[in-house]
């Protein structure tokens, strides 16, 4: 029983011992946040090459790095040509898409994901509504804005 237990405790130690989390390959197979763009969209292009195809979401975690840098165009781009390989996109990606084309203003683009989202059996979940919401009280208080602005 001790021996099993010390075997345990070096198999443990040894493991975590030989586990980098800063190492490369770790950093860009599971990176939460890519902060260049460029990183970004060279890594979805590496990806892209691969086979078998990553699954989508590693794709998702490229997308979401750009939203969240503000770099919405190039996430919707890429986004594009996801559908375009025939990568299948989940739930995730279309919110990430919703949240992109609602930072944009774009709301007949987000109402179009909406509807691709109900098109293809997935439910809208809570980020779904909450990015919807966000979206179109952001919209309402630039109208708002502008209405103010013109004296109206």
């Amino acid at each position: 029983m001790l021996l099993s237990f010390s075997r345990f405790r070096f198999l443990s130690s040894s493991f975590f011992l030989s586990f980098n989390p800063h190492s490369t390959i770790h950093s860009r197979s599971y990176s939460h946040f890519i902060p260049n763009p460029d990183d970004a969209v060279s890594l979805f292009n590496s990806m892209l090459h691969k086979r078998p195809i990553p699954p989508v979401f590693e794709f998702n975690q490229i997308l979401g790095s750009l939203a969240k840098t503000k770099n919405y165009n190039i996430a919707i781009s890429l986004s594009k040509r996801m559908e375009f390989r025939g990568i299948e996109r989940d739930i995730f990606t279309l919110n990430i898409l919703l949240n992109c084309f609602c930072q944009l203003h774009q709301m007949r683009f987000t109402f179009s994901v909406l509807g691709k989202i109900f098109k293809m059996g997935h439910q809208p979940d809570t980020v779904t509504m909450t990015t919807l919401m966000r979206g179109r009280i952001a919209y309402a208080w630039e109208l708002f804005d502008e209405m103010h602005n013109r004296g109206l």
